[in-house]
């Protein structure tokens, strides 16, 4: 302070004055770029929204979304999951409507609106608390309404056993926010639908399902294990549909591989409990050499592709199919597996499968019986 004047010293130092006042007109000059910035994005969404009727432009467009933090720690049991509303290109920050997410009520209970966090197996919605961000009150046609640019969410006391989330944010079918542009509240489209929250080793795996077909997929995946039997047959039967759907008038091995991939990339391929109804489906295919086709695709997500999750699965149904063939072909994939740095697990999951469908057969020097063996896929890769 300058003495005796009770004015800051910046006010007799022209140098800084001047500084402070440069850094105050850039700060206002970004905080306007970023306004116009987003209203061009916001009316290029709103403008090409009737590209979503179009089945074959659905997927470029993009509406308003979500940035999605989930906190996992073994020190806390608890789960803690943080929602950032933002465009999708430029990822600014967007504020919403905040009765869409939900009701805190007096009592402290949450009732949820659109937001849903789920248990995917079960479909319930896990009860928590809610905490938004940047909440303000804005005049709305003459009503106050609640803004809020996110949220957190924290269930201190999670189910047990919980391996696969959902979370849905949208609202409506097809999918919408209600957000605040212009001095009022517009309603716009909002992606993805769903996420799906895979548990991993460390954390959570997070997927964005934008895809209405492949959510079919996925929820029939995850219930396809489901210990309740209803349930059960109720997956296997949609996940069938989705099979005939997605494979029409494909080759009936070509309708395999493409389930395989599907089922590689979207299905929880390390739970025993996915194999018996994958072992119905690939039944109802009707595929002759259905081991040969599993054996090419063990060798096709092994060395360039390298993609456990497809060898894991090949594993899993061979096992499943429990025949000679499948016997012979674990058997030969042990015997070149374990001529090539492996990993040690993947290769005693390789040998335990094979000597629970076939003992006899690797006893007796692992006899092939595969009517044609694609050896030739897995040779180049061997470290001999």
């Amino acid at each position: 302070m300058a003495a005796g004047n009770g004015l800051p010293d910046d006010a007799f130092h022209p140098i800084r004055a001047e500084s402070g006042c440069y850094q105050g007109a850039l700060a206002m000059l970004s905080s306007r770029l970023s306004a116009l910035a987003m209203a061009m994005e916001l009316l290029i969404i709103r403008k090409t929204a009737a590209l979503r009727r179009i089945p074959l432009l659905k997927k470029i467009h993009r509406g308003i979304t979500a940035r999605i933090y989930l906190h996992d720690s073994e020190a806390d049991p608890g789960l803690f999951l943080q929602v950032d509303f933002e465009t999708p290109f430029l990822h600014l920050p967007v504020e919403i409507d905040e009765n869409q997410i939900g009701i805190q009520e007096k009592t402290g209970a949450f009732q949820p609106g659109s937001f849903r966090f789920f248990d995917w197996h079960s479909g319930l919605h896990m009860e928590g608390r809610i905490f938004c961000q940047s909440e303000r009150i804005a005049t709305v046609d003459g009503k106050q309404t609640i803004l809020a640019s996110g949220f957190s969410y924290l269930i201190t006391d999670p189910p047990p056993n919980v391996g696969i989330l959902g979370l849905r944010i949208a609202e409506g079918i097809p999918g919408s926010i209600r957000f605040f542009w212009g001095n009022a509240i517009v309603t716009m489209p909002f992606d993805p639908g769903y996420w799906m929250l895979e548990k991993i080793d460390k954390g959570y795996r997070i997927l964005a399902i934008r895809d209405d077909e492949l959510l079919q997929l996925i929820v029939s995946l995850s219930g396809i294990g489901a210990k309740e039997e209803a349930l059960r047959k109720e997956a296997i039967q949609q996940l069938w549909e989705w099979v005939e759907f997605h494979g029409s008038g494909m080759d009936p091995e070509l309708r395999m591989l493409d389930l395989l991939c599907h089922v590689r990339d979207w299905g929880p391929v390390g739970k025993a409990e996915l194999y018996p109804g994958l072992g119905q489906i690939l039944k109802r295919l009707q595929v002759r050499g259905k081991e040969k086709v599993l054996f090419e695709f063990f060798a096709d997500n092994w060395g360039i592709r390298d993609n456990r999750n497809g060898r894991l699965l090949a594993i899993g149904l061979l096992e499943q199919l429990g025949t000679d063939a499948a016997g012979a072909a674990l058997w030969e994939l042990h015997r070149y597996a374990r001529h090539r740095t492996s990993d040690p697990g993947e290769l005693t999951l390789i040998q335990d499968a094979a000597r629970r469908v076939s003992p006899t057969l690797g006893r007796n020097g692992e006899k092939k019986v595969l009517e044609h063996p694609p050896a030739h896929h897995l040779r180049p890769l061997s470290a001999e």
